[in-house]
């Protein structure tokens, strides 16, 4: 997720029709963002924030809570951002998209009601996953009301469409073993729905659709 750091910063700004994709690198999550950015003056003084906007200011405002955890904080700023991010995805042996996810969804959290420790357990589960490259399971099958959004949200159009990698979220919802469940499961399913081309619509899949789905990512990991 490659944000153009100049629109953040408070005074002087003059980018310009800024359009940054990101894909992570063959060997990282596979997990894509893009965004844009037409900005001409500070975002601080734009009456309400585009997305693009909101996602520059979340990816500092993430930084800055994950850094403040840190055995070494560090106040994050426009100009040491890059620095930062790739600082933390060396120790965590991530890729500079994941980091840049990974701190969108603590300011996400932070946004949206959640406590942080449901963006903490992402932040595990997803490094883990992300950085180490090895399937994850959770300890028990989902109860019956994890199983029932897990249905729902897969067979989603923000499923379909959210910029999380899809075996991340398949691993995360998958009934026989999730990794998220309850309040943790809301908060990844949420993230994933606003980090999607329909970050308002309901879930709307069925059993049939994620099924069929959990189905081939069972088999592409030998289950």
């Amino acid at each position: 997720m490659q944000i153009p750091v100049t629109a953040l910063t408070s005074e002087g700004v003059h980018a310009t029709n800024t359009v940054s994709r990101v894909s992570a690198p063959d060997t990282g999550s596979g997990a894509t963002l893009e965004i844009s950015s037409k900005a001409n003056e500070p975002i601080e003084d734009k009456a309400e924030f585009t997305r693009e906007g909101l996602l520059q200011n979340q990816l500092l405002r993430g930084l800055n809570i994950m850094y403040s955890w840190s055995r070494t904080p560090l106040t994050i700023t426009p100009e040491n951002m890059d620095k930062a991010i790739s600082d933390w995805a060396s120790h965590g042996n991530l890729s500079t998209d994941d980091v840049k996810i990974i701190a969108v969804a603590f300011a996400y959290a932070e946004d949206n009601g959640y406590d942080f420790s449901q963006a903490a357990a992402f932040e595990s589960d997803y490094s883990f996953w992300a950085g180490v490259n090895k399937k994850l399971i959770g300890d028990e099958p989902a109860s019956k009301s994890d199983a029932a959004l897990a249905s729902k949200f897969i067979g989603s159009a923000a499923f379909e469409t959210s910029k999380l990698p899809k075996d991340f979220l398949l691993m995360s919802f998958d009934p026989l073993h999730p990794t998220a469940t309850g309040a943790d499961a809301k908060f990844v399913a949420d993230f994933a729905r606003y980090l999607s081309d329909a970050p308002e619509a309901d879930f709307d899949g069925n059993a049939s659709k994620a099924n069929n789905l959990l189905r081939g990512y069972r088999e592409r990991l030998d289950w």
